[in-house]
């Protein structure tokens, strides 16, 4: 399993499989093995067998937080927003600090809308781990999702300054400047998003197109 490891953080993502498959057949009930095969499937993007591998591994150490915390993420990722949440509340169990389970907790109620529980979790979060910038960013989203522009400002500037290539912090701190009357100024942030995501879309463009329309 060893070998995987090593295989893992050089990047060799099916060298590291092969071997994670390896020590699961030598010893299939091992969950630290399950683990690591689910984690570098998870890496590959086959998400429906991690998460499967992922299951087996809780089944013989139900209270494992790294497993716990990366069959959230997946869950996440495939919309089983209420399995996901099973998982961070178990790992909240253990560590009520956790800053990543607090964190997509909040994710999670601020796509269901509930922006009073999502800014309550990513406030807990951000006190957990005051330098993530992903915390700063989503609660600059839950604050402009309230109509509090000034305070969804500040974080997207933290988010920004801490991590200057997190397009999405970049966009939302353009987006948030702009719609202040401050476009000179949201112009800087804009460009660094586009120029890190050319994907993304300002929210000039947007109303652009909606003056133009179809």
């Amino acid at each position: 399993m060893n070998l995987g490891v090593v295989y893992m953080h050089q990047g060799f993502i099916d060298r590291a499989i092969l071997e994670f498959r390896r020590a699961v057949r030598l010893s299939p009930t091992n969950p630290d093995a399950l683990y690591n095969l689910g984690h570098a499937l998870a890496h590959r993007g086959q998400l429906e067998e991690a998460r499967t591998v992922l299951l087996q591994a809780l089944e013989f150490d139900p209270m494992m937080i790294e497993g716990l915390l990366l069959l959230g993420s997946l869950e996440l990722q495939q919309n089983l927003d209420d399995e996901a949440v099973k998982r961070f509340q178990a790992v909240l169990v253990q560590d009520p600090r956790d800053p990543e389970a607090l964190g997509a907790l909040g994710q999670v109620a601020y796509r269901a809308g509930n922006f009073l529980k999502a800014r309550e979790f990513v406030q807990k979060a951000i006190q957990s781990q005051p330098d993530n910038p992903w915390y700063h960013f989503l609660m600059a989203q839950v604050l402009r999702s309230m109509a509090k522009a000034s305070r969804a400002l500040v974080h997207a500037r933290r988010a920004a300054r801490l991590d200057p290539d997190l397009a999405e912090a970049q966009l939302l701190l353009g987006d948030l400047l702009y719609e202040r009357g401050m476009e000179s100024a949201a112009r800087e942030p804009w460009s660094r998003a586009l120029a890190l995501n050319p994907a993304l879309e300002p929210a000039s463009a947007r109303r652009d197109a909606e003056t133009v329309g179809p």
